[in-house]
């Protein structure tokens, strides 16, 4: 199911000129080293989340980040994790850390060559769940001015397309997933794909027949009373 993400709009200025440390991949790996232009260096370990660097007095500083975000919905089926090293499959994308104090984020400027047809930047605490989309968009459309709307139409293009395909590698909860993703798409193709697969009378009938039902019900027009 497509949630809703935990994000904000409007983006804050960011601080890089506010006393912020702003460090560029210096080098790939397991454990990456990240530095900014004054020198200042950073690791970050992807297999713990495990953050160390020094703060602008010399001081060792670290922090356990996250390396899965939860609750992002569309967001996160573009994206995956803004870890990796191409987020969202975009092979032009930048990661940037920036740290001001104890808030540490990281900035994702993307070249709109990915999952989703991402560009502009987004910015992720973290942290938490928050991200900052107010400089994203998605095929040149603001993500809050129905950029988001439309990365819902491409995931749902891309799922229909590989959905037979994929079935037999995903696991059963993946697969419930999909049956109710595809439950709620009022493409008519997404009922060509619930029957084709139910036909398939794997064990997962009750599933299959339960999103055709619901996408029934969501498309049929409520009745006057």
């Amino acid at each position: 199911m497509l949630l809703l993400l935990a994000c904000t709009g409007a983006e804050p200025t960011p601080p890089v000129d506010g006393g912020a440390l702003v460090f560029r991949l210096e080098e790939a790996g397991p454990v990456e080293t990240w530095r900014t232009e004054e020198g200042q260096g950073a690791r970050f370990d992807r297999r713990t989340g495990m953050l160390h660097w020094r703060d602008q007095k010399g001081g060792e500083q670290e922090v356990r980040t996250r390396l899965a975000w939860s609750s992002w919905g569309v967001l996160e089926f573009c994206l995956g994790s803004p870890v990796r090293e191409r987020p969202g499959g975009d092979p032009g994308a930048q990661r940037l850390l920036v740290i001001q104090g104890k808030d540490v984020a990281w900035r994702l400027v993307l070249s709109g060559i990915n999952r989703c047809s991402l560009g502009g930047r987004v910015s992720v605490d973290a942290g938490s769940d928050l991200a900052h989309t107010g400089r994203l968009t998605v095929d040149g459309v603001a993500w809050d001015q129905g950029g988001r709307q439309r990365a819902v139409s491409i995931l749902r293009e891309r799922e229909r397309a590989s959905v037979l395909a994929d079935w037999e590698s995903l696991q059963t909860m993946d697969r419930i997933l999909l049956l109710k993703r595809l439950g709620e798409d009022p493409d008519p193709r997404a009922e060509s794909l619930l029957l084709a697969l139910r036909a398939r009378e794997d064990g997962h009938e009750t599933d299959i027949d339960a999103a055709l039902e619901q996408r029934s019900l969501r498309l049929t027009p409520a009745l006057n009373p």
